[in-house]
């Protein structure tokens, strides 16, 4: 692994009725060192968790990947993740 990006969030639910994401974060850990993160957040609202970053990878100032991370986490009622 080179780099990971982890999205959490804390849902509640009545089973039938509703879902709602209560607070969401994101933690990310460069495991090489000619990668850097930069621009991270995490936010949420309704029923879904969003989180995003950006990793990049140089060498000699020459970008050689430039990732988005744009993902989302949501719950339905009946408490199934998607």
């Amino acid at each position: 692994d080179e780099w990971k990006y982890t999205l959490t969030g804390n849902f509640t639910y009545q089973y039938g009725a509703f879902a709602v994401c209560n607070y969401a974060y994101y933690s990310q850990t460069v495991y090489e060192g000619n990668w850097t993160f930069s621009n991270g957040s995490a936010d949420y609202s309704g029923s879904t968790a969003r989180g995003t970053g950006n990793f990049k990878e140089t060498f000699l100032f020459i970008t050689l990947h430039d990732i988005d991370i744009n993902i989302s986490i949501t719950c339905d009622v009946y408490g199934h993740f998607s």
